[in-house]
């Protein structure tokens, strides 16, 4: 067999993942994804219905939508903050998936919203902006979370 395919490298990954499983780091990860996730609905689902969303469909598709995108990005920011990249590139990254989020639901609310006067990606964006700003005010009181 070739050397490559035998290489402790090629392994060592999986057992990184094995361990990270069975470690502390999977329950401060699936915490912190149901932690987010629960907010996440209460402030963006209570934000659309004074914004106007009314339409019981159109709540359950906050929900859905939220629940497809939040553990994703939430997801890719725990991984992040565990490695060694810095805090510019790290904001520019959160800044980026956030805005990937953004338009991900945007085009998901047109498609799909039942209220077609609703602009899909300005509802996505005061609604994202409100909740991940809400995390960002809290990180900076210091309330634990």
């Amino acid at each position: 067999m070739p050397e490559s395919l035998t290489s402790i490298a090629l392994i060592q990954p999986f057992f990184g993942m094995v361990s990270f499983l069975f470690s502390n780091g999977f329950r401060d990860y699936v915490g912190m994804i149901s932690f987010n996730l629960f907010w996440t609905l209460v402030i963006e689902l209570i934000l659309a219905i004074i914004l106007g969303v009314r339409n019981k469909e159109d709540l359950l598709l906050v929900f859905e939508v939220n629940c497809l995108t939040n553990p994703i990005a939430v997801t890719i920011l725990f991984f992040l903050t565990r490695s060694s990249v810095g805090t510019v590139t790290e904001q520019v990254i959160v800044l980026f998936i956030e805005a990937v989020v953004v338009v991900t639901e945007g085009m998901i609310y047109k498609r799909r919203l039942s209220e077609q006067k609703r602009n899909p990606f300005l509802l996505s964006f005061i609604l994202n902006a409100a909740s991940y700003g809400t995390g960002i005010a809290l990180e900076l009181l210091s309330v634990p979370v």
